[in-house]
C-alpha cells in the first residue's frame, strides 16, 4: 500500500475510533448493558491497534 492510501486509511480509522469513544461515553451516561459496552470497547481496542500499526508503517515511509 502506498503512503497516500495508508494516510487515508489512518484518517478513517481515527474517525471510527472517535465514533466508538462517543458510543462508549454515551453508553455509560445512559446505563447501557455491560455486554454491549464490552463489544464496543473491544472493537475500539482493535481499531486502536490498527491505528498504531499504520502509524509505525507511515513512520517507516518517512525514514526511507
Amino acid at each position: 500500500m502506498n503512503k497516500e492510501k495508508l494516510e487515508h486509511h489512518l484518517k478513517h480509522l481515527q474517525e471510527r475510533h472517535a465514533e466508538l469513544e462517543r458510543k462508549v461515553k454515551d453508553g455509560y451516561s445512559h446505563y447501557l448493558d455491560d455486554e454491549y459496552l464490552g463489544k464496543i470497547k473491544h472493537e475500539k481496542l482493535g481499531v486502536k491497534r490498527e491505528i498504531t500499526q499504520l502509524e509505525k508503517q507511515l513512520a517507516e515511509y518517512d525514514e526511507a
